[in-house]
């Protein structure tokens, strides 16, 4: 028969296997030598116990992975300024995936470029605003599949056509091995969102799932965003030419007035002095009117020698 561990031992060691640590097996090793059991015996419990605790802390990580990711998308749902949430959402993901660099470039519908909208970790002052051409580097590839794309060692990259001008940028800023994700509103790509090292790194499907998950979170409200912006621009440019046809409408309407009230002055047989003087009432200014000889007729009826500017006038007028 096999060799019997005492109960108490056994929950010491599914208490080491759950609890955190360091890497250091000491407490393992020591609970397992205290056990009468074959090498071979203690080495499978030990090993058993390894892959528990490892087990373990990818679910923990997994968690808090998983609560940093819904504190965002929390976060990121109540910024409607599109700047300071494109700001945010680089942040954001900079923490969760904790490489050196972060950035997100934007994509053109019209022209298919993708542009470097905003980054975090780079140094090199020629990264942001980056244009990447049609059919040109990882960001590229990440649009035309819909899906992550990486590589670890970015000189090297086969997957994609190289661009010079993106090379170059590349290398200045030195970053090495980069992984994209789409950001995606229903079937249209509005961007690539990246992470970044400055060293070879193979990207695990942990990274790769953990980006990915966010840049779904952020794509929708990045586009809900977008969208109430454009509804804000709408109406804005709606009541600016409501209060312009407004005043358009108020103007015909005064010179409405102003024309049946001189219609109806002159019909009741009303002098120029008259009509001066209703013409000023409703332009709310001084009105002067010059006869033959350059003499100015005033609204009240009082007359005056015509000044330089009502010669002018009355020689403009004849």
């Amino acid at each position: 028969m096999g060799a019997t561990v005492p109960v108490d031992t056994v929950i010491a060691l599914l208490e080491t296997a759950a609890a955190e640590r360091d890497g250091d097996d000491a407490e393992l090793r020591e609970l397992l030598a205290g056990l009468d059991l074959p090498a071979d015996a203690a080495a499978r419990i030990g090993d058993g116990i390894r892959q528990l605790h490892v087990g373990a802390e990818r679910l923990r990580r997994r968690g808090q992975e998983l609560s940093a990711l819904f504190s965002s998308a929390r976060e990121l749902a109540q910024l409607r300024d599109v700047d300071k949430l494109l700001e945010r959402l680089v942040e954001r993901a900079h923490d969760l995936v904790g490489t050196d660099v972060t950035y997100l470039s934007e994509f053109d519908m019209r022209t298919r470029e993708l542009r470097v909208r905003t980054t975090l970790g780079t140094v090199a002052p020629t990264f942001l605003g980056l244009r990447v051409p049609p059919g040109m580097g990882l960001a590229s590839l990440v649009v035309e599949r819909r899906q992550p794309c990486w590589t670890s060692s970015y000189s090297g990259m086969t997957q994609a056509p190289h661009d010079a001008q993106i090379d170059a940028t590349v290398a200045a800023e030195g970053l090495v091995s980069l992984l994209g994700v789409p950001l995606l509103a229903g079937d249209e790509v509005i961007g690539v969102l990246f992470a970044a090292n400055r060293v070879e790194h193979s990207f695990s499907p942990e990274e790769i799932s953990l980006l990915s998950a966010f840049a779904d979170h952020a794509a929708i409200v990045l586009q809900t965003a977008r969208l109430l912006a454009r509804t804000q621009e709408a109406a804005e440019e709606t009541r600016r030419a409501y209060g312009q046809l407004a005043r358009h409408v108020e103007a015909m309407e005064r010179a409405s007035g102003v024309h049946s009230d001189l219609t109806a002055l002159v019909l009741r047989g009303g002098d120029t002095t008259a009509v001066a003087a209703a013409l000023g009432k409703a332009l709310r200014c001084r009105v002067t009117i010059l006869d033959a000889t350059s003499t100015a007729t005033t609204g009240t009826g009082a007359t005056r020698s015509a000044g330089p500017w009502t010669r002018a006038g009355a020689a403009a007028g004849a």
